[in-house]
């Protein structure tokens, strides 16, 4: 399995498995408690993603910094606001539709499905990023 992978896995597991109780996930976009506690256990999770990664518990200095920024960035994502800024951004990009006569109700409104899949875009971002850094 390559660097990516492994940290992959340990994404999937820290932010869907054991990093993320009911009250967390509930609360974490209105509530900095919530959402910090669930941002800390999933870097934790990450941490152990690193290590596997690596084949060492000796991780880099520069690898660490990366990965408590993600951490940070983890928790801003989870917030929810750049995922629906983002959703926002899109209506008004070129490749929008050319037909439409303003934003679509799905952008200003988005299910919360889609919300859960922006979020993971973004996530995923964050451990290729994390991969990189290793590689």
């Amino acid at each position: 399995m390559t660097p990516f992978e492994k940290l992959l896995i340990a994404h999937l597991v820290g932010d869907w498995i054991l990093a993320q109780t009911h009250w967390e996930a509930m609360n974490k976009a209105k509530n900095w408690l919530a959402c910090s506690s669930h941002a800390l256990k999933w870097t934790l999770a990450m941490l152990f993603g690193l290590m596997w990664a690596i084949g060492s518990a000796d991780i880099p200095a520069k690898a660490m910094g990366v990965l408590l920024l993600m951490g940070v960035l983890h928790a801003i994502i989870d917030r929810r606001w750049p995922v629906l800024w983002l959703f926002r951004l899109k209506e008004y990009l070129p490749f929008g539709d050319p037909w439409a006569r303003g934003p679509s109700p799905l952008t200003l409104n988005p299910p919360i499905w889609l919300i859960i899949a922006l979020d993971q875009v973004l996530h995923i971002v964050q451990v290729a990023i994390i991969a990189a850094v290793i590689a």
